[in-house]
């Protein structure tokens, strides 16, 4: 693709410099712009891979915090309601959070309860978030490498 660029670029020069030695300029032009193109290229690919990191990272964070809140869930219900089965608190996951809000409707109403709820689903939502913009940036990832074999500079970073 780029090499097409660099060759219509360098035929358009040609033809509109009027002087013997005008293929040198052209040719010249050309071959910086390919060169730029290749290093912009080049600093995108590390550029997405650097966001791949870091998306995990929070990932990670995010994780962390939604298990806190799991513990806390655990914790508080154990406590709010000990009436109710004590193994299913102990039991709970990830999964169940949402099924005890619907199955009991004590603590549907309960607002701390509510409260855990809500930010343990502003994590979950927030993980699976950086899960797809980890997954556009590997789409993009896959491109470039398919583009970049065609070009000057064949050598990418691996992720």
């Amino acid at each position: 693709m780029f090499y097409l660029i660099t060759l219509l670029f360098t035929a358009i020069i040609y033809f509109v410099a009027p002087t013997t030695l005008s293929y040198l300029i052209p040719l010249c032009a050309g071959l910086i712009i390919t060169f730029i193109v290749q290093v912009m290229c080049y600093y995108n690919h590390v550029e997405d891979i650097e966001t791949i990191y870091k998306y995990r990272k929070y990932i990670d964070i995010y994780k962390e915090q939604a298990n806190e809140v799991l513990a806390e869930i655990k914790i508080y219900m154990i406590d709010k309601f000990p009436e109710l089965e004590l193994s299913i608190f102990e039991k709970i996951t990830s999964q169940t959070v949402d099924i005890l809000a619907v199955r009991y409707p004590d603590l549907k109403s309960d607002k701390v309860f509510k409260k855990y709820i809500d930010s343990y689903i502003d994590f979950k939502s927030n993980i699976y978030s950086y899960k797809r913009e980890i997954k556009d940036h590997e789409k993009s990832l896959r491109v470039r490498k398919k583009t970049i074999k065609l070009t000057v500079l064949p050598i990418l970073p691996k992720l």
